[in-house]
């Protein structure tokens, strides 16, 4: 489904935006991740609008140099 390095790197950028919090072994949704996902996903927001795209991926030069 997927290579292990892809998980880390979606991990990363996720934890990087404040989506996700990582520590102690797990993994856990912030409250901006989950406002993140109303704003994405068709029909969870308040008043059924359109999906709104985020920022976008980083490329995979910019998260081996670490910027």
């Amino acid at each position: 489904m997927g290579r292990a390095s892809d998980f880390d790197a979606a991990l990363e950028y996720a934890v990087s935006l404040g989506w996700l919090w990582s520590g102690f072994g797990r993994i856990r949704l912030t409250a901006p991740g989950d406002e993140e996902m109303q704003t994405i996903w068709l029909g969870r927001g308040a008043r059924n609008e359109p999906p709104r795209h985020g920022p976008p991926a980083p490329s995979s030069t910019a998260l081996k140099s670490g910027a």
